[in-house]
């Protein structure tokens, strides 16, 4: 039984936000809720997503929530591979660049640390690398509670893009 645009969106937000605050990594977090919900897994991708939260690498720069709604959407509409041509990357790209503009208007920003507050020094991610449990106990419930939101919002609205019911 196929489930409507309502039920998607549902559950894919649903388990954004519940693996963020479960295992954090907003950018899996994200990936993976869409890949369950519109049937795109792909372990190596989840793998490469891992790299992208806290804004690519921790650094505070693109949020990992919107750079996984990206990769959901090249999963599912990017070219597979060079020889498709150019017209083949726009198949993706304008859907893509639909997320990104709403996400921009959505949050003021695209930069994780300017959503986020997050700021983090090299020598606090060796500090976070060196005990990540305790580095997990000292994130601001606050900041946790807003990216879980972001996860959600922006899964919700990946599965709208793809299901042609965007504005």
């Amino acid at each position: 039984m196929s489930r409507s645009l309502g039920e998607k969106k549902e559950q894919a937000g649903r388990k954004a936000y519940e693996y963020e605050k479960q295992y954090h990594c907003c950018s899996q977090a994200t990936l993976r809720a869409l890949q369950e919900v519109l049937g795109l897994e792909n372990p190596l991708a989840l793998k490469a997503a891992s790299t992208m939260c806290g804004g690519v690498a921790l650094s505070g720069q693109t949020c990992g929530a919107l750079s996984a709604g990206v990769m959901a959407i090249g999963m599912q509409r990017g070219r597979q591979n060079l020889e498709e041509g150019f017209d083949a990357v726009l198949r993706a790209m304008l859907p893509a660049n639909r997320l990104v503009r709403w996400f921009e208007s959505e949050y003021g920003s695209a930069v994780c640390r300017e959503i986020s507050g997050l700021e983090l020094s090299e020598e606090t991610l060796k500090l976070m690398a060196a005990n990540p449990e305790g580095a997990l106990k000292a994130l601001d419930p606050a900041m946790v509670e807003k990216c879980a939101q972001i996860c959600r919002r922006t899964a919700e609205k990946v599965v709208e893009i793809l299901e042609g019911a965007s504005d």
